[in-house]
């Protein structure tokens, strides 16, 4: 057998890299360099200032509109948690009422200012390539976090108060239909107008029951016992036009005596309603109004 001729080696000499080439890596690790110090010196210093000022803007923002807030809200509970915002005249009702909604809008762009202040902080923390942290991160980050807090809680009481005082509205508008249409149509044995009235109470009476019940409104319970007893004073009323116009009269002198003993219990819950007023408002009220003026005390 023919044996295979082995394959031939050829050595050859390792290729030099050019001075051409050296020079343009040279070239490339130097614009880096100074990319990198440019960023560090020029524009990294740019960036953490732009982001100081609009930080300081917002802050400033919501520490002004959070002053004006708290005093709003000391106004507003000030008055109500005295004897509860049914004790309130109609006229003071509609202006409470108008400072609650405005307070409410208020609370909630301070709070709108105060997380746009921390989005900001954040921003700065995240800033790559920083030897130490830029001063305004260090003192506002923690004023910035609880002024949150505490705008959080005004936005929840000045809704309250929005809920609190749309309620009392409702039920002063309510008593005045009840004084000026039911009973005195009861009084002269106006039947048909004394169920008309009674129906119409029932179902105001209903959505004021429902009001009372959302956790929201930060009412005490009292009250929606009260307003418990005026709709049950209501339907037994209907009731007692209704049997009365048709005739049936012990039916309706039973449900008389019902309507005096229901006229009593209103009197009673609305008399133990006004008492708790001001032990709810230490309870229920006072601490989340402190917690709303913290952030405005450290500002």
């Amino acid at each position: 057998m023919t044996r295979p001729v082995p394959a031939r080696r050829v050595f050859r000499p390792t290729r030099r890299v050019s001075w051409g080439t050296r020079i343009l890596a040279a070239l490339i690790l130097l614009t880096a360099i100074a990319a990198t110090a440019a960023f560090v010196a020029v524009v990294l210093p740019a960036r953490l200032a732009d982001l100081g000022v609009r930080e300081g803007q917002e802050l400033g923002a919501a520490e002004g509109e959070a002053a004006t807030v708290q005093g709003s809200l000391a106004v507003l509970f000030g008055e109500m948690n005295a004897a509860g915002p049914f004790a309130l005249p109609s006229d003071r009702l509609a202006s409470d009422l108008a400072l609650a909604r405005t307070t409410e809008k208020q609370a909630g762009d301070a709070l709108g200012h105060a997380q746009a202040a921390g989005a900001y902080l954040a921003d700065a923390g995240g800033v790559p390539f920083q030897l130490h942290p830029p001063a305004f991160l260090k003192t506002d980050q923690p004023s910035a976090s609880q002024l949150q807090t505490s705008l959080q809680a005004a936005v929840k009481l000045a809704h309250a108060a929005t809920l609190q005082l749309t309620l009392a509205q409702t039920v002063a508008a309510d008593e005045q239909a009840r004084n000026g249409q039911l009973v005195p149509a009861l009084a002269s044995r106006s039947w048909a107008s004394a169920a008309r009235a009674a129906a119409s109470l029932q179902a105001q009476l209903r959505s004021e029951q429902l009001g009372a019940a959302n956790p929201d409104a930060l009412l005490d319970p009292l009250w929606a016992r009260w307003i418990d007893a005026r709709y049950a004073y209501a339907l037994t009323a209907q009731s007692y036009a209704l049997n009365a116009a048709s005739g049936q009269a012990l039916t309706a002198q039973e449900l008389l005596s019902t309507m005096s003993s229901q006229a009593a219990q209103v009197q009673a819950t609305l008399a133990a309603a006004r008492r708790d007023a001001a032990p709810w408002a230490q309870r229920s009220i006072e601490p989340p109004l402190a917690s709303a003026a913290r952030g405005t005390a450290g500002s």
